[in-house]
């Protein structure tokens, strides 16, 4: 019987070694689920940077093409005539130039005049 029990001993130390893989197993395919979850969200994360990249981009590009478009419309001999005379009072030969001065216009001198006189002499010369 001694041989009987030394028989299940050994079987019984077989035994944990035996549960141990499945274990193990288990740890191994948490830890590659883990790994493979943040390679995943990491995945996700760069996708979306991505789409603001994109969208950054093609937002930076009509804004190019916009400059572009002026800067072919102030390269045109009729921008720079225009851009000529309004900001360096530049004329063609025989034009002349006159400058105006700012000042009060005969109807801002009106309007003075008019706020001046009281309502109720405004109503008088109205009806009379």
């Amino acid at each position: 019987m001694a041989n009987a029990s030394a028989g299940n001993e050994s079987n019984m130390s077989h035994k944990p070694r035996l549960s141990l893989l499945p274990i193990a197993a288990i740890v191994g395919l948490l830890v590659t689920v883990f790994g493979l979850s943040q390679s995943v969200m990491r995945l996700m994360g760069r996708k979306s940077m991505l789409r603001v990249k994109q969208e950054e981009l093609v937002k930076l590009q009509k804004e190019q093409e916009n400059l572009q478009n002026k800067l072919k419309l102030a390269q045109t001999p009729e921008f720079i005539e225009k851009e000529a005379r309004e900001r360096l009072n530049l004329a063609k030969v025989g034009e002349t130039i006159v400058l105006v001065e700012s000042g009060e216009t005969q109807e801002q001198i009106k309007e003075k005049e008019t706020t001046l006189v009281p309502n109720w002499k405004k109503w008088w010369n109205l009806f009379f």
